[in-house]
């Protein structure tokens, strides 16, 4: 056909600038796709009637909040109001950024397929999600989002990103729910009156060790809506290994997520008397059990499957081989508030390690009403003498029975 094309067609074009400013553009693109006639309702949704073959790009900055991107080259080309971008080159957060992303200028979605390398995870947070200490390490990630470029503040912005993250955190430390000091401080820990009084010496000791930091943390977490899901994040660390999982609401920064860790047991046991009702140490028969704490130990416990347990990972083999156990922690309520967050600590066994601790307790004598933190020591130490003083009472009445009737006999 000899008709001239609909459609403005470029062979090329190289783009330089020194600033874009996305929120700006986006609705100057909005104000163009309104001005455009109304179409048909029974033809196809109108079209922006520009094609480019290929282009290329060079901008120094890209404001689009909360983040700014900085020397980004790459290329791309446009047709039937798709955008395409790739090799995709940007520095943002201190970090470099590559790979693909396509623009959908009708309706504004974008698909961004990118990889990440050497962002500090601690500024991230703080600048994107205003999450203050929850992570540091230098990160690498891989991304597959769909995301809703209309949206016209950071909540239609959280809302409107959808899809999976990956990512890998190496020589890193979790923030304040990822110190054992402040994890034993959970509220049914707290709210206990058999541990009220020993956990303060417990603390000191436990602020001494660094258990809080990792060699590597991954993670797949699943947006959706707004909603982070952790599904799930492991971590390895020469104190502790974690597995935790979860949601949380990267808009009202509110969470619901378990945190379950191995320990070396050598750590483990330096938490007193909340070592002692671990049903691994319960059978072993601890001098100095707190008889009332051990009765009430499985409170403090949960049940496992063997596949769940297994999902804790193991630690490196670099630090040989070791005796550990496992613990679970809620975390609940506000991210901006970590210590708040800790609501239950609870020691993790199998149905059979569960089964053999309630066995030992049931051999064990009755708590002392009078003293509920007394040891099995002295819970015995008091039996005895109870039992001598009865002995005596009795043999001393005897005496006197027989001394009576001696003396009656006489009589």
């Amino acid at each position: 056909s000899t008709a001239p094309s609909s459609i403005f067609h470029i062979d090329r074009l190289n783009l330089r600038s020194n600033n874009i400013d996305v929120p700006r553009m986006m609705r100057t693109v909005d104000a163009l796709i309104k001005l455009m006639p109304p179409a048909d309702k029974s033809a196809q949704p109108s079209e922006i009637p520009v094609a480019i073959q290929d282009g290329s790009f060079n901008i120094r900055n890209i404001v689009s909040p909360p983040l700014t991107l900085t020397s980004t080259t790459g290329r791309f080309n446009f047709h039937r109001s798709i955008l395409r971008l790739f090799s995709l080159n940007t520095s943002t957060l201190g970090g470099r950024v590559n790979g693909r992303i396509r623009v959908n200028l009708m309706n504004t979605m974008i698909n961004a397929q990118l990889n990440g390398e050497h962002f500090d995870v601690e500024k991230a947070l703080l600048e994107v999600l205003q999450m203050k200490d929850a992570i540091s390490g230098m990160a690498s990630f891989k991304t597959d989002l769909e995301i809703n470029g209309a949206a016209k503040n950071q909540t239609e912005q959280m809302k409107g990103i959808n899809g999976a993250i990956d990512f890998e955190i190496l020589d890193g430390q979790l923030g304040p729910f990822g110190k054992l000091e402040n994890l034993i401080l959970a509220e049914n820990i707290r709210e206990s009156q058999f541990f009220q009084t020993a956990l303060g010496g417990v603390i000191n000791n436990l602020t001494q060790i660094q258990t809080s930091r990792f060699d590597r943390l991954t993670g797949h977490v699943v947006m959706d809506k707004g909603v982070a899901k952790l599904a799930p994040l492991t971590s390895k660390g020469p104190v502790m290994c974690m597995h935790i999982f979860g949601d949380i609401n990267v808009i009202t920064n509110e969470a619901d997520m378990k945190l379950r860790a191995k320990l070396g047991s050598q750590i483990a046991n330096m938490l007193g008397p909340l070592a002692a009702i671990n049903p691994i140490n319960l059978v072993k028969a601890t001098p100095g059990l707190n008889v009332g704490a051990a009765k009430m130990f499985a409170i403090f416990c949960e049940v496992l499957t063997p596949k769940e347990m297994a999902e804790i990972p193991e630690f490196d083999e670099k630090f040989g081989v070791m005796s550990t156990t496992n613990f679970q922690i809620v975390l609940r309520g506000s991210t901006l508030k970590p210590l708040s967050m800790i609501k239950s600590f609870k020691w993790l066994a199998t149905a059979g390690q569960m089964e053999a601790a309630e066995e030992f307790i049931a051999t064990l004598p009755e708590a002392d009403p009078e003293n509920p933190n007394a040891s099995l020591e002295e819970i015995l130490a008091k039996q005895a003498e109870e039992e001598r003083l009865a002995n005596q009472n009795f043999v001393q009445k005897g005496a006197r029975k027989f001394k009576e009737f001696f003396t009656k006999d006489k009589k």
